[in-house]
């Protein structure tokens, strides 16, 4: 599958971390003129001059969920917020609900259970447009494990990072989820 262009990822997305987080290695290259600082807890492992890393803990936070404490997706969201750029952050927070297929039914549901759901992400080797200094888009695989006995979710995310320069920390900069 051809990665979309660039300007299609206008849409938003739905964020959270609950419980452990488990963010997967960061990739083998990482920039070595970057000087970005640290990202804040509980994100400090996340090598903020690796977009590649900044993504996969990005959609593991924004979709790993807790319904038993959170009232909705926006919760997640808002607790992913440092590893998006503040744009994204702002302007993503009110759709965070309708992102991913994910009805009301099931989400009280999974609340009346107490089931807590894991998001795990990582690159495909899917096309995507060429690296710039400032911005990179990626495919990645994101599937979310209900820790009932129900199906996990599978989808596909089409993702952004941006930074303004290599003194700033990549963060994600949009999202769009098929499947």
């Amino acid at each position: 599958m051809n990665y979309r262009i660039a300007s299609a990822l206008f849409v938003v997305g739905v964020g959270g971390i609950a419980g452990c987080v488990r963010v997967q290695p960061a990739p083998a290259f990482v920039e070595t003129s970057c000087t970005a600082p640290r990202f804040v807890s509980p994100f400090t492992a996340v090598d903020p001059c690796s977009a590649e890393a900044v993504l996969v803990a990005a959609l593991v936070a924004m979709f790993s969920y807790t319904p038993a404490t959170e009232s909705d997706q926006q919760a997640a969201f808002t607790a992913a917020a440092p590893l998006l750029t503040p744009d994204y952050a702002a302007r993503g927070r009110s759709a965070a609900t309708v992102i991913l297929p994910i009805t009301v039914a099931t989400w009280q549901q999974w609340r009346t259970a107490a089931v807590a759901v894991d998001a795990e992400a990582h690159l495909t080797g899917d096309d995507h447009p060429v690296d710039t200094d400032t911005a990179i888009y990626r495919v990645m695989a994101l599937t979310l494990r209900p820790s009932d006995a129900s199906a996990s979710l599978t989808f596909t995310a089409y993702v952004t990072a941006g930074r303004t320069d290599r003194a700033t920390a990549w963060r994600l900069s949009g999202i769009e989820v098929l499947g």
